[in-house]
């Protein structure tokens, strides 16, 4: 996926378990099909999860999930519970994270009645948005630029659009940047964002939302660059109920209609010759936002 990622085989996680948790060592470990483009994640148990950073850019997601995801407790979706950071050994770099195991499918598009999933994302944001913020960390280069001012996005931006020209409109696409990059600035006080809400990162039981994972690229900044899940997850019923729940204010839909844009023109000129998945994600949200 990554030219310089590391991908941590089975046999060297479980011998990082048996060093270093050796309460845990006699659990049966089996990698997880469905990862993010960040972490190699592996079933520990019945009960734990194990997340190592595939890429270096991903280390410090270890170290700022154990403390943030603690302040999260209240929300009405259940997020990953910390339980340990494992440390570099069995020829792997990099810190790696012991997690509580959540049960629930991904979110894919179609596979679940998109109304009440899009209430209950919706009334989930606005609990995110209200959480304390002392001390968080800022939405910039560690979160991947997730919740900045979109003009801090504006080359990047331009350049994916042009890169994917052939499968997409640029001039529609450049309408839609534009006119949240002309949008007023988000001049509250910056909230939480989870920053990277797609969904992979949801999961769905018995046709409900049940959790919010992956909180990586967790900040405080902008709210609108939460928005993108309106395009990605919803299709124009569900995005309709999303939005009448969550009720952003104008100036903040145009900037989260570009934050979609940003977020599929850039995945999918990555992605387009390297993973199919990404690829479907970047495909549907540009799909959503340049056909609906």
């Amino acid at each position: 996926m990554h030219a310089s990622e590391i991908v941590i085989p089975p046999e060297a996680a479980a011998g990082l378990v048996a060093a270093q948790f050796p309460q845990f060592a006699d659990l049966p470990l089996a990698p997880v099909a469905e990862h993010g483009s960040d972490n190699v994640l592996f079933r520990l148990g019945d009960e734990l999860s194990l997340r190592f950073p595939r890429r270096a850019e991903a280390v410090a997601q270890v170290a700022r999930d154990h403390r943030w995801l603690r302040v999260m407790t209240d929300l009405p979706l259940n997020v990953p519970q910390p339980v340990a950071i494992g440390a570099p050994g069995q020829g792997f770099p990099w810190p790696w994270a012991v997690h509580r195991w959540i049960d629930g499918s991904r979110a894919m598009p179609g596979a679940f009645s998109a109304t009440p999933v899009a209430a209950q994302l919706a009334e989930f944001l606005r609990a995110l948005q209200a959480v304390p913020t002392e001390d968080a960390p800022r939405a910039g280069a560690e979160n991947h630029f997730r919740g900045v001012a979109l003009k801090q996005r504006d080359a990047a931006t331009r350049g994916a659009i042009a890169g994917i020209a052939d499968l997409f409109n640029p001039a529609q696409l450049t309408r839609m940047w534009q006119d949240g990059l002309s949008a007023p600035c988000w001049d509250h006080p910056p909230v939480w964002i989870h920053g990277d809400l797609q969904p992979g990162n949801l999961l769905i039981r018995d046709g409900r939302l049940v959790a919010v994972i992956d909180w990586g690229l967790s900040a405080v900044g902008d709210p609108a660059a939460d928005l993108t899940v309106a395009w990605s997850l919803l299709d124009g019923e569900g995005r309709a109920a999303f939005l009448d729940t969550l009720r952003p204010d104008p100036d903040t839909f145009l900037r989260g209609r570009a934050w979609a844009v940003y977020a599929g023109a850039i995945a999918l000129s990555y992605y387009r010759d390297r993973d199919a998945g990404l690829t479907a994600y970047a495909t549907r949200i540009l799909t959503e936002l340049t056909e609906h």
